[in-house]
């Protein structure tokens, strides 16, 4: 018999973790409590930083607009009309720059 739940050594249900009790733990409500405040501490501080993360992707990911903007308006200059420019990592004969040679 394959080893698992129900086979020798095995409890038929998984252990559950137990809770401790407040009364026979030890542990005093104004501990309890000072430990949910540093939690809540914790939390506004994270929710803090994710707002800070948030405001910097959204600030790189104007400026990289901008550039790509910038870029398509100095192609649209620099290219003759009729004639799309080249296509980065490729050569003037159109094969891969990787593969000429």
């Amino acid at each position: 018999m394959p080893l698992g739940f129900g086979a020798p050594g095995w409890p038929l249900q998984p252990a559950l973790p137990r809770l401790p009790d407040d009364n026979l733990s030890g542990t005093s409500g104004m501990e309890v409590d000072d430990r949910v405040s540093a939690l809540e501490q914790r939390l506004q501080l994270q929710e803090d930083e994710l707002a800070v993360l948030k405001a910097a992707l959204a600030d790189a990911l104007r400026r990289l607009r901008a550039c790509e903007e910038q870029g398509a308006a100095l192609r649209a200059r620099g290219t003759p009309k009729g004639r799309a420019p080249p296509r980065l990592g490729t050569t003037a004969s159109g094969i891969p720059a990787r593969l000429e040679g």
